[in-house]
């Protein structure tokens, strides 16, 4: 979902007037790469501070930011992250983790859930796929891989198929159970009680509203 470079605010925007856009390289210098290999990020500058507008459906003169569709392919600075030990692609450090880790296949995560598994033909559409049967992986795919692809196939793009959503759902419920302080754990009927603009279900959008910051470099 991830793009090569975002509208971010009025300075860091590909449009007419700004800077430069928003890019991955730019995110990466500013959280020193989220701490990979120790480095210390540099202080972030007060014109870095986010436009939620840009983000979320909040001003309806503002145009939002649409991901990338959920699929197996990643954007180039993923592909070769910068200023990185070997190997330097995202999927590769993700592939070689999963092995590591002695993560089963997708294929049979989706039976031990009693889904239907994605067929061998069904894997092996796309480039990708000409690439996941060379590695018989169109058979048994590495779970990261076998998720991206079914959120392309089940999902259309747009969500998570069948596996993807059930092990992200457990993940945060299981989480929040965990958490003897969370609402789950001491007050499971609570709902949220501040106004919501859509159907009554409050949102981000609805959050960033009351909070009333949604743009604090203008």
């Amino acid at each position: 979902m991830i793009r090569a470079d975002y509208d971010y605010n009025r300075v860091f925007t590909p449009l007419p007037g700004g800077l430069t856009p928003a890019t991955l390289e730019l995110l990466f210098t500013f959280t020193a790469k989220s701490g990979l290999n120790g480095e210390i990020s540099v202080p972030l500058p007060s014109d870095w501070i986010i436009d939620w507008r840009r983000f979320f459906n909040i001003d309806p003169n503002v145009p939002t930011n649409p991901s990338r569709k959920l699929d197996p392919f990643l954007v180039d600075p993923l592909k070769n992250l910068p200023n990185v030990p070997a190997p330097n692609s995202l999927a590769v450090r993700n592939l070689l983790r999963g092995r590591s880790m002695g993560l089963p296949s997708g294929q049979s995560i989706a039976r031990l859930m009693r889904f239907k598994p994605l067929s061998p033909a069904e894997m092996a559409t796309g480039a990708d796929g000409t690439v996941a049967v060379k590695h018989n992986f169109h058979i048994e795919s590495p779970l990261w891989y076998y998720i991206l692809k079914e959120a392309q196939i089940q999902g259309k793009g747009l969500r998570l198929g069948q596996v993807g959503s059930r092990i992200l759902a457990e993940v945060f419920v299981g989480l929040l159970e965990a958490d003897s302080s969370s609402f789950i754990a001491r007050n499971p009927e609570w709902r949220p009680m501040l106004p919501a603009q859509v159907n009554g279900t409050f949102s981000m959008a609805d959050m960033l509203k009351f909070v009333d910051d949604v743009n604090p470099i203008g």
